[in-house]
């Protein structure tokens, strides 16, 4: 669940408000929402973000429950402005979202959590937000020309993290460009300047000796 707690006084936290998925909790009157097969990762919050510039929207991640955005004016009370679910798109696990509001725009990484591909394509997806109730998918980042040989090389491939764009200056610097981590396929930059039609400018994924097949797993990173 999203838990809101009020640092006010540090040295005695105090919890304000609570969200979760309806239908997850014991004793919900909602039913619990369908789970997704074969890569069953649950229904939990993974990544909470709140852009400065929209304190009062919260963008999350919530693995097989896709993305959701919440409206946390109230902070006692969150409540839900929109939610789509990659159920009907892959199998799940919604790991970071990243909201470039001044495009209209969030950045929507699922993480692949199996080695040698078993749950590729995990990816990386442009996502419309103008109308934020009514969220839809762009495009999907490219994969890499020799994916399929990222694929064999051991370890994991597919998404994972992105830049959170969380300082001022870097979001103005990065609005047009996505910066991820991608296991096998090391740091991958991608121009975004046409959400439509995402193009990969640049990558560093050196082979690494004593890993399995050599293949870097690139996690995570943070640029600043």
């Amino acid at each position: 669940m999203l838990m809101i707690v009020d640092l006010q006084n540090p040295k005695s936290p105090k919890e304000v408000g609570r969200w979760w998925l309806p239908g997850t909790k014991v004793g919900d009157d909602a039913p619990a929402p369908a789970r997704v097969k074969p890569f069953d990762s649950g229904f939990r919050l993974h990544t909470p973000l709140v852009p400065p510039e929209r304190p009062d929207r919260a963008y999350l991640g919530w693995i097989d429950g896709g993305i959701i955005v919440l409206d946390i004016a109230d902070k006692t009370k969150p409540k839900e402005v929109s939610r789509i679910s990659w159920q009907s798109l892959n199998e799940g696990f919604m790991h970071t979202v990243v909201p470039i509001l001044d495009r209209g725009l969030l950045v929507a990484s699922q993480e692949s959590t199996k080695e040698d591909c078993m749950d590729w394509p995990m990816r990386v997806t442009m996502v419309d937000i103008q109308r934020e109730t009514r969220p839809y998918p762009l495009a999907v980042l490219p994969p890499p020309a020799n994916f399929s040989d990222l694929c064999q090389g051991g370890g994991r491939f597919g998404a994972h993290n992105i830049n959170l764009n969380h300082m001022p200056e870097m979001s103005r610097v990065l609005k047009n460009t996505v910066v991820t981590a991608q296991f096998a396929g090391g740091f991958r930059i991608y121009s975004i300047q046409n959400p439509q039609e995402p193009k990969e400018i640049a990558y560093f994924a050196p082979n690494v000796p004593g890993n399995k097949g050599g293949a870097i797993q690139m996690e995570r990173l943070d640029c600043r």
